[in-house]
């Protein structure tokens, strides 16, 4: 731990902390990803931007 309380990297490790099944469909969207499967954030945001103005 730190000087100010806050663990050190090395103390904490989130992705561990995550449930199997978290960290299962992480990977996945990942290598989905990778693979050019989905769309991007720019078609997105195209399509969709009505939606997000306040």
């Amino acid at each position: 731990m730190t000087a100010t309380g806050i663990p050190s990297e090395e103390e904490r490790d989130w992705w561990e902390e995550l449930p199997h099944e978290v960290q299962q469909s992480l990977e996945r969207a990942l290598r989905e990803s990778e693979d050019g499967k989905g769309i991007p954030y720019a078609e997105i945001m195209e399509k969709y931007s009505e939606w997000f103005k306040k």
